[in-house]
């Protein structure tokens, strides 16, 4: 008696979602399949020795509606006399935006004159910061110690070839500039669009000059983009709150 060669709908489905599944695995179907456990990509392979990875994010940092990856790293570690380790920390974002087939491209993330965003624990977010900017900002904040930020930098996606997404990536032509980078050895804190900067005095440690800054033409720095604008309130008031024996 011949065999049939009919396949029943239930095997079908196993062998179409078997099909799927190897495609995925293999590298065959799109990077957006991959997005949910990419943080598994081995990003230590991909930077050189001197640059040792830290941590990666997953964020909408450019406001497309898909997730890049936001990867920090240490490099030119220095160990002290008491051997605690010092190292400035950076990041770049890596996006498959462009190129046919897209290419996944680094975008580092540079405050003016400097190349790190901090040195203790650098942390990601996304907000509408700036409203009167076409999408979101990233703003990475360096935290001393729990709570306490001490640096922030403001960065915002531009793409002069938005319009045609099959150009490779070029420098200078997608990027995230530097709308403001802050520090405050008292802290830094976010009340709506205004940043708030305490920074303590050396004559009394309990005391810090807190200068207010606000966006003035979608920026916090003035035009050349390395000089903030002028605080909008100072004043000098106890970084911590009023000591008991006050």
């Amino acid at each position: 008696m011949p065999m049939s060669t009919t396949m029943s709908p239930l095997r079908k489905l196993f062998l179409l979602l078997w099909i799927v599944l190897s495609l995925v695995v293999a590298g065959c179907g799109p990077v957006e399949a991959l997005r949910p456990t990419d943080k598994k990509l081995d990003f230590t392979k991909i930077l050189p020795e001197s640059k040792r990875s830290q941590d990666v994010q997953l964020l909408d940092a450019d406001g497309d509606g898909k997730n890049e990856w936001i990867v920090f790293y240490k490099f030119d570690l220095v160990e002290g006399a008491t051997g605690r380790k010092f190292s400035p920390i950076g990041a770049a974002v890596y996006n498959d935006d462009h190129g046919d087939p897209p290419v996944i491209f680094p975008y580092e993330l540079h405050p003016p004159d400097r190349i790190y965003l901090g040195e203790q624990n650098c942390v990601a977010e996304v907000r509408d910061l700036i409203t009167t900017n076409e999408g979101p900002e990233l703003l990475v904040s360096n935290f001393a110690e729990e709570g306490l930020v001490v640096d922030l930098s403001v960065f915002h996606w531009y793409d002069y070839d938005e319009d045609d997404l099959s150009k490779n990536p070029a420098e200078g032509r997608q990027g995230y500039e530097c709308l403001g980078f802050f520090h405050g050895s008292g802290g830094i804190i976010l009340d709506g669009s205004r940043v708030i900067v305490k920074e303590r005095t050396e004559e009394r440690s309990q005391l810090s000059v807190k200068n207010v800054y606000d966006v003035r033409e979608g920026s916090y720095f003035q035009p050349g983009g390395k000089e903030l604008w002028p605080p909008v309130e100072t004043s000098v008031e106890f970084t911590f709150g009023v000591p008991e024996d006050v």
